[in-house]
């Protein structure tokens, strides 16, 4: 049983590594040194094989768009300077006023402290953003895998729990207005298709948690 799980979790750690990395400012360079499309891939054949279709359908418009048409795109999304098209803070969908740095703010913050964590001194965006929150369920998973090679069954299965509150509670609430409004307001294919495969992904988590 365990051998079957580590064999996949790595892999579903990854997913959420490479979705949190593509919320960041776009660079064609680095994805191509790091072999990035491949590797995401290769992760979704083992853990989602079904959800392959929106990694291809991300590389291939990927390369259709310079570094200068992505980055138009990702400022007019996510970072403005006027309206943000798709704000990628999970208050501004959960607080009634939509606001940023809310309530729910501060119960991310507190439930990434409660796990040892405080966010990087580098990280300037607020303990909501998308990237964020991707990251410390990559990190959850990480966690997980670690326990379950020292063979700490209690504690992995603790940590289990503390993924399926944090993405029920959090980042399921309000993924999926943020990736229709993606859906709806960007102008190049790689961002839809992130957004399916996003939303594929926190979905199908969610399905697994019940």
């Amino acid at each position: 049983m365990n051998d079957t799980i580590l064999n996949k979790e790595p892999h579903r750690a990854d997913i959420f590594k490479y979705l949190s990395a593509s919320f960041y400012q776009p660079d064609k360079d680095l994805f191509q040194e790091t072999d990035f499309f491949n590797n995401l891939k290769n992760s979704l054949s083992v853990v989602y094989p079904e959800a392959l279709i929106y990694a291809e359908n991300m590389e291939r418009t990927f390369n259709l768009y310079t570094q200068e048409e992505l980055l138009i795109d990702y400022a007019s999304l996510f970072l403005g300077p006027f309206e943000l098209k798709a704000p990628p803070y999970g208050s501004v969908y959960l607080e009634v006023e939509r606001r940023l740095m809310g309530d729910t703010t501060l119960l991310v913050m507190e439930y990434y402290e409660q796990c040892g964590l405080t966010l990087d001194d580098e990280f300037k965006e607020a303990p909501d953003h998308i990237t964020a929150e991707l990251e410390f369920v990559y990190y959850l998973i990480l966690r997980e895998i670690e326990e379950i090679r020292n063979n700490n069954s209690q504690e992995a299965l603790s940590i289990i729990e503390s993924q399926k509150r944090f993405i029920t509670a959090y980042l399921a609430s309000w993924v999926g207005e943020f990736c229709e409004r993606i859906i709806s307001n960007a102008q190049t294919g790689y961002y839809k298709a992130l957004s399916e495969l996003l939303r594929f992904v926190v979905g199908n988590t969610i399905k697994e948690c019940d």
